[in-house]
């Protein structure tokens, strides 16, 4: 039987190497969209060139609601021989190390550098809800062994969004800060989500500092403007920083590229810039960060706005190892009014956010 796996992207080639290393064939690759015509000098299919009925598909898409989505067209085109993304991992376990290092992210071969048990433990007191607290639980097992019956597995909540917390039950109307906008993705979930909970939208302020990406993000804010008239959208071409200064920037074009480094293979310089100097007055009530490294320097950037007006905040901590238990104490520092909770959703330990609500709801 023939092997072939889905998804030409971040992981594919490395699912196919790994996969004949192991002594199986693989004769294609399957995608729908990718404009690729070949990888890892093998043919790039669609599904309709494909009877599916016959061969052995692997999945190697990293998004949960995208794979949700292929499992279901598969399986309606006759598909019967199908490895998702983690029975993949499970049949080929070296996969998981390989695809956990190529990320580049929160990974370390040191254990030391992934793991600060002292300070995880006093992160884990700040965690109001169960679910949060294993969850920590497992990010520390999977750090601490790399392996598919450690593999942490997506909630399929909208990110930022879950309905499992209350967020915005004590905010009147939003004032949503938006700290890595990319091309405006986030932008239009939050629109639908807040429409979803009542909520008015007094503005969206969305910080990307990539010129590439903000073309894009112009396009879905005059879209949102046509939609909620009623509604403030700004864009800010910069990034988020502990000051207003020029820094290095990562110029990848596409969802890594708010990278900001001191150096870089591929730099541009772009004006960052601290919330607590720029945004005076506007008293954000919800902020996002996912700023690819950055946060931390955000974080102290908008120390003010946190210690004085308590907003509910959303920050990734999977971008360096050290930020799982660095941010939260470093917030908690600024403002022990939080309760923490903890969610993750996407693969290889990604997309992992820590939200904070405050106990009194500053509005």
């Amino acid at each position: 039987m023939k092997n072939m796996i889905y998804g030409a992207g971040v992981y594919g080639e490395i699912f196919a190497k790994e996969i004949e290393k192991s002594g199986y064939l693989v004769e294609n690759f399957i995608d729908q969209h990718t404009q690729k015509k070949s990888m890892y000098n093998k043919d790039i299919k669609r599904l309709k060139d494909i009877d599916v009925s016959d061969i052995t598909i692997f999945i190697s898409i990293t998004s949960p609601h995208a794979e949700q989505e292929v499992l279901s067209d598969l399986k309606k085109l006759g598909a019967k021989h199908i490895f998702s993304f983690v029975d993949t991992l499970h049949k080929f376990p070296k996969l998981v190390e390989k695809c956990v290092s190529f990320t580049k992210t929160w990974y370390s071969p040191d254990r030391k550098k992934m793991i600060n048990e002292n300070k995880l433990a006093l992160f884990e007191t700040l965690l109001k809800d169960t679910k949060s607290k294993e969850l920590l639980k497992s990010v520390i097992n999977f750090r601490e062994e790399l392996s598919a019956e450690n593999y942490l597995i997506p909630d399929l909540q909208t990110q930022y969004f879950p309905s499992d917390i209350d967020l915005f039950s004590s905010l009147e109307t939003i004032r949503f800060v938006d700290g890595g906008a990319f091309i405006g993705d986030t932008l239009a979930s939050s629109m639908l989500e807040f429409q979803k909970v009542n909520k008015e939208v007094e503005y969206i302020i969305s910080f990307e500092p990539d010129n590439a990406n903000i073309l894009k993000l112009s396009e879905e804010v005059t879209l949102q403007k046509q939609r909620h008239p009623k509604s403030n959208f700004f864009i800010y071409p910069c990034g988020l920083w502990s000051s207003n200064k020029i820094l290095q920037f990562s110029n990848n074009s596409n969802s890594n590229s708010s990278l900001i480094n001191k150096v870089s293979e591929s730099t541009i310089s772009i004006m960052t810039i601290a919330l607590d100097e720029t945004i005076i007055g506007a008293i954000p009530n919800y902020i996002k960060m996912d700023i690819e490294g950055a946060e931390k320097e955000a974080i102290l950037g908008a120390k003010k706005i946190i210690s004085t007006q308590s907003p509910v905040l959303a920050i990734c901590l999977y971008h360096k190892a050290e930020d799982l238990w660095e941010l939260p104490l470093l917030i908690n520092d600024l403002n022990p009014n939080y309760d923490m909770h903890l969610r993750i959703y996407g693969s290889m330990g990604l997309e992992l956010v820590l939200y904070c609500v405050p106990k009194k709801c500053i509005n």
